[in-house]
């Protein structure tokens, strides 16, 4: 969940409260804002409003390297492993099935017909 806010409205906010501030600093102060509220989504908007620049830069920085280290959840089509997606166990439960082997030929064909799916309608 991404916090949205107004950036004209609190580019007013801020050059009462920093009027001490350039247009640059100040503009630079909500940019800073915007990106750690985009990458960071527990960050409370009003605690990062009254913070020094200085403070913004090291919590940008701080959230940057967090977000890198998280791992991507797209995965390659070569990644794909059919018994992640399918419960064999459960169709065997279900059908009353006495087993739920399936011969190496037919697993083949099975992975290949849902990696030409994902390789299908991947963008």
């Amino acid at each position: 969940m991404n916090i949205e806010f107004d950036r004209d409205e609190l580019y007013n906010d801020f050059i009462q409260t920093y009027s001490d501030e350039s247009h640059e600093e100040i503009i630079e102060r909500i940019d800073l804002i915007e990106f750690i509220l985009k990458y960071d989504t527990t960050r409370d908007l009003n605690f990062l409003k009254s913070q020094d620049l200085e403070e913004l830069i090291d919590i940008k920085e701080t959230t940057r390297e967090s977000y890198l280290k998280i791992e991507p959840k797209v995965k390659s089509v070569d990644d794909f492993d059919l018994d992640t997606y399918i419960d064999f166990n459960k169709i065997v439960d279900d059908f009353e099935l006495d087993s739920g082997d399936l011969s190496p030929e037919d697993f083949y064909k099975l992975h290949e017909i849902f990696k030409k799916f994902i390789t299908t309608n991947k963008n």
